[in-house]
This record gives structure tokens, C-alpha cells and sequence, in this order.
């Protein structure tokens, strides 16, 4: 079982949806990995699915669309786990994406109450089986020419 679903009491079956972040400032990202998401499914679990692109405004979102629901995202830079715990209480939020330097604070996020956990959500490389990521950064870094980090 993957560690990251354990934690999260995510079942097997369950799907995991995530919301990539930076529509514009990932264009180039999102116009390599996209295609390869499409194409070689085989390279992802089962059990993932691209919930939402975004970008925009989120203003312009809540007057044109007042059923959307927000996202929290890594663009805030939050590295610090108590300035994401706050980010989760919220109430404004749907979901909120964790800085990767998070991602690996296991003990941290599985002592999270439940309705917490349920606002988590992960970003693209957790999507990728670990025997098909060198494939995947090969295509987005290497083959495209991407520095993202």
C-alpha cells in the first residue's frame, strides 16, 4: 500500500484527486506532462486523477461561478507544518496542497484529525508509480528542456 494512502485512510479502491497548481506560471510544464499523462497512463496509479488546473483569479471565480470551491496551494510557500495546520482550518478552503518539503512530515500529517486529512491534497510527482518516474522526469525535464526546480 502506498505510504502517503495509509496515512491519509485512503482505501485501495479509493480515487486520490489532484489539483495542479500554476496554470501560467507551469504552461510549459503542463503542455509536456499533460500529453504524457493522456498518452502513457501506464505510468500512473490507478488510483490517481487530475481534479483541476488552475490559475486565475479567484475573485473573478467567485462572482462568475459561486459554487466553486477554493484550493489552498503551494504557491503560498507554506514550510512551516503550523502555518499549513492553519492553512487547513480555514473554513474557506476545500482542499489545500502542502509544500512539497511537507510531503515527507508523515508523523506530522498522519497525527492530523480526520476532517484535516480530508482537505489534503498532493501535487504530480505522487501520482507517478516509483518504476515509471525516471520515464516521466526524462520526458518533462530532460526531452523538454524543463528547470523547475
Amino acid at each position: 500500500m502506498n505510504k502517503m494512502r495509509e496515512i491519509m485512510n485512503e482505501p485501495e479502491k479509493t480515487p486520490v484527486h489532484y489539483h495542479l497548481p500554476g496554470l501560467f506560471e507551469f504552461y510549459e510544464l503542463y503542455k509536456v506532462f499533460l500529453p504524457l499523462y493522456r498518452k502513457h497512463r501506464e505510468y500512473f496509479y490507478d488510483w490517481c486523477d487530475i481534479a483541476s488546473i488552475y490559475g486565475v483569479l479567484v475573485d473573478y471565480l467567485k462572482k462568475q461561478y459561486p459554487n466553486l470551491y477554493l484550493v489552498s496551494t503551494t504557491t503560498k510557500v507554506l514550510t512551516h507544518f503550523d502555518d499549513f495546520k492553519s492553512e487547513l482550518n480555514r473554513p474557506e478552503f476545500k482542499y489545500v496542497v502542502p509544500d512539497f518539503r511537507l510531503n515527507k512530515a508523515l508523523n506530522q500529517l498522519s497525527g492530523l484529525p480526520q476532517l484535516q486529512k480530508d482537505k489534503v491534497e498532493f501535487i504530480l510527482y505522487y501520482m507517478t508509480k516509483p518504476e515509471h518516474q525516471l520515464e516521466v522526469r526524462e520526458v518533462i525535464y530532460l526531452d523538454s528542456m524543463l528547470d523547475l526546480f
